[in-house]
């Protein structure tokens, strides 16, 4: 069968730090890799309240609130470009909350594969920040990142010119996991022109020679720079893997500076229906002398970002922890409300026998949630 005479359309969108009250760098890459040209091409990118584009080298076409638009006009097969804009980050915006950024992008015609005509980051607000590091996409379901097998990882590392003179080179090596499928890597939105090989060992190397990176004291905005890629697991990754990665980035000639590790964990048994509901978890476990509680949130709008809910008064949580030996023997009841803090954020177990033992959270809208703990 033929394939269909289409355009095929991409977008991709990348953001550095939301540092508030300052000037941050986004980039929008778009393409054809289609096998005609695309007419009537409209870029748009939505961004959520306390965020504003002031700054774009491609101007828009139109605004509309936070709703910005491009008329890109024809885009012919394998044509791509860039648009960079700066964003700033409003005083009055909380700190630790995320933004999401949208990008999407349509033409006249039928796109042959519509999957990749939105691209969507979110990114936390922040005061000061580590300017060197690396960040995934999904950060995973609770305390070990939980994961699917089948998740796509998107890798975002970040880097900047700390000095006091312009960095003429900058280099980027990053040694994926093993459990890393190297043929599924995709590289998306990069912030400077670079030089890049994948050797032997999963070992990813970015130059870029010649990238005069101005320095923090000079021109702070134009410091910073960044790397996005994306890629899948293998297929016979064990159950319970832990997937860790860091990078090492280097500018001119100076020592490496490693950024800190992320991780996931890869869980066979994580369903949609458990990612889209709250969950009980507990730490340390195992425990000797106390455990924590808190529940975890996926935000509704993705499940790449998830928020924590402590079960302290703070977040107006109230209802009945109960606590079960391995057999469904009650053992311990507690009623957590909001002038009972210390309790209602750790339970003392160190009474207790050495075992496995259940809690069982209840709050005042009858939902309940369960988790499980080794007392040594």
């Amino acid at each position: 069968m033929a394939t269909a005479q289409l355009p095929d359309l991409g977008v991709d969108i990348d953001v550095t730090a939301l540092r508030r009250g300052f000037e941050n760098d986004m980039t929008i890459n778009y393409s054809n890799h289609g096998v005609v040209t695309a007419t009537d091409v409209i870029l748009t990118l939505t961004m959520e309240n306390d965020v504003s584009a002031a700054f774009s080298d491609v101007p828009w076409t139109s605004v509309d609130g936070n709703i910005y638009q491009w008329n890109l006009g024809r885009l012919e097969v394998n044509e791509s470009g860039t648009i960079n804009l700066l964003d700033y980050v409003d005083l009055n915006a909380t700190l630790d909350t995320y933004k999401t950024f949208t990008a999407t992008i349509s033409s006249t015609e039928t796109d042959l594969n519509t999957k990749d005509n939105t691209a969507q980051t979110s990114e936390k607000i922040v005061g000061a920040v580590d300017p060197n590091d690396i960040l995934v996409k999904p950060v995973g379901y609770g305390p070990q990142h939980l994961i699917q097998p089948s998740d796509t990882l998107i890798y975002r590392i970040r880097f900047q010119n700390i000095g006091n003179y312009e960095a003429a080179r900058v280099v980027v090596i990053d040694t994926l996991p093993e459990y890393i499928d190297m043929s599924s890597f995709k590289l998306g939105a990069v912030s400077h022109p670079y030089q890049f090989k994948i050797s032997e060992g999963n070992v990813v190397t970015w130059n870029f020679n010649d990238i005069n990176l101005i320095d923090s004291t000079t021109n702070e905005a134009a410091s910073h720079g960044f790397i996005q890629f994306k890629v899948l697991l293998k297929k016979d990754v064990p159950q319970h893997a832990r997937i860790e990665n860091r990078a090492a980035i280097q500018f001119d000639y100076n020592a490496f500076i490693i950024t800190n590790t992320v991780f996931n964990t890869i869980d066979y048994d994580l369903k949609e229906e458990d990612i889209n509901k709250p969950q009980l978890f507990i730490y340390p476990n195992p425990a000797n002398s106390f455990v924590n509680m808190y529940l975890q949130y996926p935000t509704a709008a993705t499940q790449e970002i998830n928020a924590a809910k402590s079960l302290d008064s703070s977040n107006n949580f109230e209802g009945t922890v109960r606590i079960y030996t391995h057999q469904g023997l009650l053992i311990d009841e507690k009623t957590i409300n909001d002038s009972d803090i210390n309790s209602s954020l750790q339970l003392f177990i160190k009474h207790l026998d050495t075992g496995y033992y259940i809690i069982s959270v209840s709050d005042t809208n009858g939902e309940s949630y369960t988790g499980r703990f080794l007392k040594y």
